[in-house]
């Protein structure tokens, strides 16, 4: 919803090709779009522990437990039996679901990259699935009552899902805040007014950048679209610090949220779905610097055919630079993903090994 999914080309300067012009119904604002990422970061752990947190205590509760547990099954057998039921009805959803998206949103089923991208988002939904079901293994073995695992679980869906990537958000923007778009605005404002106030000496300025465009007998052209072109390169010149270093400083947000991912399983699965789907940040600047190059190279041709005076004729239409996105190869995606399912790796392990351990410590009856 933030980022252009198209540039528009022109002759203007190139900060003005992410200014976003279209206006948008206000009830498709105040409602946004539906976001598939939200519904597995946030509900759907919701929706796990629902299922998941009298794993034992209910059982316990009703003095079945130890009728259960008289019979050939241990306790670690009926608790994995308990979570296979639920997680296999859980996955069963999640792939037909997919597959069903999948096939409906019109995508090239040809293509190996599409097959690999959906293995992968399935990979990161299972594990952060099972990261959750994990959980309410571990609060479950702890013998407490259904009520007491249910403040549990919801304390630590709070915390690893709301609370700790609202601090990293906070904690990237305190320590790398970004320019205000209004100082970008402001800038590109003044250099245009000073460019008009002294428009000679900026022609002169775009001639030195433009040596082969001087006309013959060292005569100045002062016609509207030269000096309008001359203000678009002082423009340009004048706004080009700033946007670098509002695109620095997103950067460097990035860069520290990638680092801090690790304390939150939903930081790791939004970066992971981030770059399954194609909606990274790195992706998308990829994209930019692919557009910004184009927007050079089309404000050239034309720049280059009004300075010689060569008019347009109709065979030159099949010659405007056309653009041509080259995607990034998956082997780089897959360099930027892999840090974040080992993460969720690393946690489902931990998350698993400490129930294992307690387990055997488990009173099944209270006196």
């Amino acid at each position: 919803d933030i980022q252009l999914n198209y540039v528009p080309v022109s002759m203007n300067p190139t900060h003005t090709t992410t200014n976003n012009l279209e206006l948008e119904n206000p009830l498709n604002l105040m409602t946004g779009s539906f976001d598939i990422a939200f519904v597995l970061i946030f509900l759907l752990p919701i929706f796990i522990l629902a299922i998941s947190y009298d794993l034992l205590s209910s059982e316990k509760e009703r003095g079945t437990l130890a009728m259960i547990l008289a019979h050939p099954i241990s306790l670690k057998e009926l608790l994995a039996s308990k979570i296979i039921a639920r997680a296999g009805v859980l996955v069963a959803s999640i792939l037909g679901l997919g597959l069903a998206a999948l096939f409906a949103v019109g995508t090239n089923l040809e293509s190996a990259d599409t097959w690999a991208r959906f293995g992968l988002w399935i990979t990161a939904t299972l594990l952060y699935s099972l990261f959750w079901f994990a959980m309410a293994v571990m609060v479950n073995v702890y013998g407490k009552n259904s009520a007491a695992n249910g403040i549990a679980l919801a304390g630590t869906w709070l915390a690893l899902v709301v609370v700790l990537p609202t601090l990293v958000s906070l904690l990237a923007t305190t320590i790398y805040p970004t320019p205000s778009r209004m100082e970008l605005t402001v800038a590109a404002r003044d250099a245009q007014t000073a460019a008009e106030k002294t428009y000679m000496a900026r022609l002169d300025e775009y001639y030195y950048d433009h040596l082969e465009f001087i006309p013959e007998g060292d005569e100045r052209a002062t016609d509207f679209l030269t000096v309008a072109m001359a203000n678009r390169n002082a423009i340009e010149k004048a706004v080009r610090p700033l946007y670098d270093e509002f695109q620095g400083q997103l950067n460097r947000q990035e860069s520290l949220v990638q680092r801090f991912q690790f304390i939150s399983p939903a930081i790791m699965m939004q970066l992971a779905l981030n770059e399954v789907s194609g909606n990274s940040a790195d992706r998308y600047e990829h994209f930019l610097n692919q557009a910004y190059d184009f927007h050079a190279r089309w404000g050239e041709y034309f720049s280059v055919k009004f300075l010689q005076r060569d008019p347009l004729r109709p065979a030159d239409y099949d010659r405007f630079p056309a653009f041509q996105y080259q995607e990034e190869s998956f082997g780089t995606v897959m360099m930027r993903l892999v840090p974040s399912l080992l993460g969720m790796i690393v946690l489902l392990t931990g998350a698993l090994l400490i129930p294992f351990l307690r387990l055997r410590r488990y009173q099944v009856a209270t006196s």
